[in-house]
């Protein structure tokens, strides 16, 4: 049996609604001034934060980034995925304006209180839930910056080749929210 951690709660859904619906009940619920937003899978190592920390003093949201110059992949993504995370950055740049090299990594810290105004605008709960968690970060006038990480491809990852087109589906959702003035 585990032992309980101090100051951590552990949050947990009904149902499986989504990555980012998860993200948004613990946002909600959270207590402390930065969130960590944290993939299951481990790609990018935990320890990878003590290199975020300095940079909370000039920043308000950080985005890791395999594709950022000095970005250690130390096992890389088969082809296909490379090539499909490609040609995702050009959609999600086109339907945004969002310049990152890298907003699908899962490894993000921001302030608390920008995540919980981005968290109340959102309508994406699943993979593409990153791109508008980051979109509205900007919008709400975070200082953002792209951050490169350690990061290893998961062989055994829950993502599935029809995931990047549910992830592209909810691109052009979020470009059609900024269309309406939604987020505003």
């Amino acid at each position: 049996r585990q032992q309980p951690v101090p100051n951590v709660t552990v949050i947990t859904q009904p149902v499986n609604a989504g990555k980012f619906a998860a993200f948004k009940t613990g946002v909600q619920q959270a207590q402390y001034s930065w969130i960590l937003l944290y993939d299951a899978d481990g790609s990018t190592p935990i320890a990878v934060l003590e290199q975020f920390i300095p940079l909370t003093q000039q920043y308000d949201c950080l985005i890791g980034s395999r594709r950022a110059h000095d970005a250690n992949i130390t096992v890389p993504q088969p082809i296909f995925r490379t090539i499909l995370g490609r040609f995702s950055y050009y959609t999600i740049r086109l339907a945004t304006g969002i310049r990152f090299k890298d907003t699908q990594c899962g490894f993000n810290l921001c302030l608390a209180n920008i995540a919980k105004r981005a968290v109340n605008k959102m309508i994406i709960n699943r993979f593409a839930g990153d791109v508008e968690f980051i979109y509205l970060a900007i919008l709400f006038g975070a200082r953002t910056k792209e951050v490169p990480v350690e990061w290893h491809d998961t062989p055994n990852s829950k993502v599935r080749l029809k995931d990047y087109f549910h992830s592209l589906r909810d691109v052009f959702k979020i470009r059609r929210a900024i269309k309406q003035g939604r987020y505003h």
